[in-house]
């Protein structure tokens, strides 16, 4: 057995539940819990598309592996969410892994009806914890999401009951 931390990532598509859950983990653990979303809206604002996405993302992950380094050394487990693509993930598992940590995939599964109507309730209260989506939106960022690829070894939560 190693007592080397743990960085478990929470995945999903939008809506699923990730956030939720990575809360409710981080706070069992214990574990440190950093949210990609959060991290964005705080720093760039809750519309965030009238800015170079991609360039906020990749400034948020540099930030991000800052402090799972720190943590790491002070032997800390991390709880990370987000993260929709396969590439993503990836860099995550090979950053994480070259810190030094243990890797943990967790897949948050829930039907896209169920999760489009979580997201247009939650446009009324996101209290800096989200992105306000559209319907519109959430499609098109349900097609830039990926789902697991075969390769991809994670624990599935179902998380389609209704909230």
């Amino acid at each position: 057995m190693t007592n080397k931390p743990i960085l478990y990532l929470i995945v999903g598509h939008t809506g699923a539940g990730k956030s939720t859950i990575a809360k409710k983990l981080a706070a069992e653990l214990p574990a440190f819990y950093i949210s990609h979303d959060e991290l964005l809206v705080t720093a760039y604002g809750d519309n965030i598309e009238q800015l170079d996405f991609r360039d906020c993302c990749e400034r948020m992950d540099s930030l991000i592996w800052k402090q799972a380094k720190q943590l790491f050394n002070l032997k800390l487990d991390l709880v990370l969410e987000g993260f929709g693509t396969k590439k993503m993930r990836d860099g995550v598992q090979t950053e994480a892994e070259k810190i030094g940590y243990q890797f943990k995939m967790i897949w948050v599964d829930c039907p896209a009806d169920i999760r489009l109507q979580r997201v247009l309730r939650r446009n009324g209260n996101l209290n800096g914890e989200g992105y306000f989506f559209t319907e519109k939106e959430f499609w098109e960022i349900e097609q830039a999401n990926e789902d697991l690829a075969p390769d991809e070894i994670a624990d599935h939560i179902d998380n389609s009951a209704p909230i």
